[in-house]
C-alpha cells in the first residue's frame, strides 16, 4: 500500500514537473515574440537572457542531455550567442538574480540572501539594473518575467 502511495506520488510529482516545463516554454516564447516586435529591424540586436535557478550545464537538448526534449530553447541557442560562463554572486536564487541585474555584490545592494513575495525588503529603488541600462541607454523596451522576489519594494516601470 505504501509503495503503491508512493508511486502516485511520484507520478503527480513529475506530472507537475512537465506541466511547469511547458508553461516556462510558452513564457519564454512569449517574451522572445514581443521583444522581436519591439524593434526596429537590423538596427540592433534582440536580447533574450534566461536564468534558470538549478540548471545544469547538460540539462538541456542542445547541451546533449540524451533523453530532455527543449526544442524551442534548443532553436534560440542554435540561432543565437549562448554565454555558458558564469561565476554567481551567491549561491541563492534571489541574490545571484540581484548581482546578475545590478553587476554589483547582492550585499552592497541590500540583497544578501533569499526573500520572497512577503517581504517588505527589495532592491533599492534608485538602483541602476541591466534592464534599465538597455531601456534608458539604448532604447531597448523590457520585459521582466518571471520570480521578481527582489522587486518587491515597487512594482514594474512603464
Amino acid at each position: 500500500m505504501v509503495r503503491e502511495f508512493e508511486e502516485l506520488l511520484a507520478l503527480q510529482l513529475f506530472s507537475m514537473v512537465i506541466t511547469m516545463m511547458r508553461a516556462i516554454r510558452a513564457v519564454c516564447l512569449l517574451a522572445a515574440l514581443a521583444c522581436a516586435r519591439a524593434r526596429a529591424p537590423l538596427d540592433r540586436p534582440n536580447i533574450v537572457l534566461v536564468y534558470i535557478d538549478d540548471l545544469g550545464y547538460g540539462d538541456m537538448g542542445y547541451t546533449g542531455h540524451p533523453t530532455t526534449r527543449t526544442p524551442n530553447i534548443d532553436r534560440l541557442a542554435y540561432n543565437g550567442r549562448v554565454l555558458s560562463t558564469w561565476y554567481s554572486a551567491s549561491p541563492v536564487c534571489t541574490a545571484s538574480r540581484t548581482a546578475l541585474m545590478t553587476g554589483r555584490q547582492p550585499p552592497r545592494v541590500g540583497m544578501p540572501g533569499v526573500i520572497n513575495s512577503l517581504n517588505v525588503e527589495g532592491l533599492p529603488l534608485n538602483e541602476t539594473t541591466l534592464a534599465t541600462l538597455l531601456h534608458d541607454g539604448a532604447g531597448y523596451r523590457t520585459l521582466a518575467i518571471g520570480p521578481s522576489s527582489m522587486f518587491c519594494k515597487a512594482p514594474f516601470p512603464d
